[in-house]
């Protein structure tokens, strides 16, 4: 039996488990979530049961299903399905809930945190529960983990509302009996928390993304209806923008620091680095010995703290629309005194760099397709491949499109891009971005997983985003820590080779590719490119760029390479 993708979304096998996940808990229908702490729950506990990308399931919830792209036509194309009409495309009342902008915050933070830093949770659990994970039921386990949370890796959420509302979700599951145990581990697991912060690891401390003293004075907020936290990490204040990737707001300035228990609970960082290391920041154990291959423990360290750690949201301008300067101009302008340093130039031409409080929807110039949001390292891969207006250019793997309006960006809109990807669903989100962005030159097309449609060019220029293990973003995909393995990266190689191999055949002479990848694995990189060129002569490898991660920004690599003149 062929092994499944670990790292590819089956809509057909997910909503299968999702429909009998639905039926496993109770007699009567799953409870409906009206709080954040419940909607938190159910999120978390639909991703353990299906694996569906929690990603999706927070934008189902909080979003619905309802986006602007699917209530139009799609771009001249071929996808996986006609656009649904509008009147069929709303969420019902279980799949959304309405929640105030503060809750949504919450809940985001609370299902990445929560995902993102099961190895840690379970390791402080560890200490406390004496029946073990295995004797006690999923759901009570995720809601302990759930509680320990927000006791220890947050520093916002006051004690007294960390327990009592997560002990309130046992009555709310219909599971009273639960409440006694969950309320007694947490206030236990209260009692030996400090408020106590080291600036180095120890055994007796857990690592927790803070803000400044100075900010977190100035954040906090008193009572007892009202919660600000500190999120831990990337993606915890995240909304989703067009292109359907998270994007951060209210990312101030933070530090890792580690917050003292009285008692052990961790491995001695000095004497087990790599156990530290692993349970700590919740990385899994395999991950960090093959990087302590290539990197030093202080490196190690460094990534740990980079992949925990929030940073500011990188913004890539419309150069179609206006220069970088006139739209940093147009923010100063709009968003007042006082907001200067939410935003400024990012290292490339066309990137700024946003700090602030709003959602990047609501900044302005985003509804006027003037910018979007992309990592400093993707926009790198748009501009080694250097396309030129008039060429005809294919994007493979382009889902969700960010990679392809940029192409389409530096082209000024002239010449021809197709974008093809598996996955219907996601490709619709090409169209959205090429609608808000103002670009018509894409054409989106669905090719079938074992490539038997492939585009058939001949393409002048070929982008190459290859589904690859992620460990570059680690810190933005909370499922890759549990997800995958080496043998993943070793049958992820044979894909990407594949790809490569497969988009040669349709590549025009003096033609050019850039191979790129979002992972720092050399089986994923620098092999696969490789061996490429061993089996095409007829190819020469021009430049090579690789990201290590927080050097600036996302890990990655990218390779451009050349047929060579006949």
């Amino acid at each position: 039996m062929k092994k499944r993708d670990p790292l590819r979304f089956r809509k057909s096998e997910v909503s299968q488990r999702r429909h009998q996940s639905s039926k496993q808990r109770g007699d009567g229908p799953a409870p409906k979530a009206t709080t954040a702490r419940q909607l938190a729950f159910s999120i978390i506990d639909e991703y353990k049961q299906t694996g569906t990308f929690v990603g999706q399931l927070l934008e189902e919830r909080l979003e619905g299903e309802r986006r602007d792209f699917m209530k139009r036509p799609p771009l001249a194309g071929r996808i996986a399905r006609p656009a649904p009409k509008a009147t069929k495309s709303k969420p019902s009342a279980k799949q959304r809930i309405n929640l105030s902008q503060l809750d949504r915050r919450l809940v985001t933070q609370l299902v990445y945190g929560v995902v993102r830093r099961q190895d840690t949770l379970d390791a402080i659990l560890n200490q406390f529960v004496t029946r073990g994970r295995a004797q006690t039921e999923p759901a009570l386990w995720t809601l302990l983990q759930l509680g320990v949370y927000q006791l220890v890796l947050t520093t916002g959420i006051p004690q007294h509302a960390a327990v009592d509302e997560t002990v309130q979700l046992t009555h709310w599951l219909r599971e009273p009996r639960w409440s006694g145990f969950l309320n007694g581990i947490l206030r236990t697991i209260g009692r030996h928390v400090t408020n106590e912060f080291l600036e180095t690891p120890a055994f007796d401390a857990v690592p927790v993304e803070c803000l400044t003293s100075k900010l977190q004075e100035a954040d906090s907020v008193g009572g007892e209806t009202r919660e600000e936290f500190q999120p831990a990490s990337p993606n915890d204040s995240a909304t989703f923008a067009a292109d359907g990737e998270p994007e951060i707001h209210s990312s101030r300035h933070t530090q890792i620091r580690y917050r003292r228990f009285q008692k052990p609970i961790l491995p001695d960082p000095k004497a087990e680095p790599q156990q530290y290391l692993a349970r700590a920041f919740g990385l899994p154990l395999w991950l960090i010995d093959r990087w302590s291959q290539r990197f030093s423990t202080e490196e190690l360290f460094r990534l740990a703290e980079w992949f925990e750690r929030r940073q500011p949201l990188s913004l890539r301008v419309n150069r179609r629309h206006g220069t970088r300067d006139e739209l940093l101009a147009r923010f100063a302008e709009t968003l007042g005194p006082g907001s200067e340093n939410d935003f400024g130039p990012g290292q490339l031409p066309d990137a700024i760099f946003y700090d602030g409080p709003l959602r990047v929807v609501d900044l302005p110039g985003f509804s006027d397709g003037d910018f979007t949001v992309q990592d400093e390292t993707a926009m790198s891969a748009s501009l080694l491949l250097a396309p030129q207006p008039g060429e005809t250019v294919l994007d493979l793997c382009a889902a969700p499109g960010t990679k392809t309006t940029h192409l389409a960006e530096l082209m000024n809109n002239e010449g021809h891009i197709v974008a093809s990807d598996v996955d219907g669903r996601r490709l619709r989100r090409v169209e959205e971005n090429a609608r808000r962005l103002q670009l018509d030159i894409i054409k989106p097309l669905r090719i079938p997983p074992d490539l038997s449609e492939f585009p058939t060019g001949p393409f002048d220029a070929i982008l190459i985003d290859a589904p690859c293990s992620n460990t570059g973003v680690i810190g933005k995909r909370p499922e890759v820590r549990s997800r995958i393995g080496t043998p993943d990266i070793l049958e992820l190689s044979g894909l990407q080779l594949k790809l490569l191999t497969e988009s040669a055949k349709r590549l025009a002479p003096n033609g050019r590719i850039v191979y790129s990848t979002c992972s720092i694995e050399p089986e994923e990189n620098s092999a696969v490119v490789n061996s490429f060129l061993a089996g095409h002569p007829d190819f020469q490898l021009k430049e090579v760029l690789e990201f290590i991660p927080g050097q600036p920004s996302d890990g990655g690599y990218q390779a451009l390479l050349v047929r060579k003149s006949e």
